[in-house]
């Protein structure tokens, strides 16, 4: 069996993930999961490993609040699957003050109802 090599908890999400490319592209994604490391979305198209990105989500949490969260990242991977492409971003930074408020997103939400907590991302 495999190791799990994940440090930090994922929750499901659902909703729009959208991430500007280094070199000027846009790209929106539907959520997946999200972590303290990172986030998967499904995209249209293929991004390259190693792409790096600016990422803007907002988040409701399971009590009612909404955060906007934006910050750096890298695409770790783009895997075609059924009918989109599995996209790996691993943060790179997040903004001073906005870090500590994603623990506390995340944290809300593993007291809240456990690793099965699906996130709202509005659209």
């Amino acid at each position: 069996m495999q190791e799990e090599r994940r440090k930090s908890s994922r929750f499901s999400i659902k909703g729009t993930i959208e991430f500007l490319s280094r070199g000027g592209s846009q790209v929106k994604g539907s959520g997946v999961n999200l972590s303290r490391s990172g986030v998967l979305c499904n995209t249209d198209e293929e991004i390259d490993p190693d792409t790096r990105v600016s990422v803007q989500m907002d988040l409701q949490s399971p009590a009612g609040g909404a955060e906007k969260i934006e910050c750096d990242g890298v695409v770790i991977r783009s895997d075609e699957g059924k009918g989109a492409y599995d996209t790996g971003i691993s943060f790179t930074s997040v903004p001073e003050g906005k870090s500590g408020r994603l623990d506390e997103f995340l944290k809300s939400c593993e007291i809240s109802s456990g690793d099965d907590q699906f996130l709202d991302v509005p659209e």
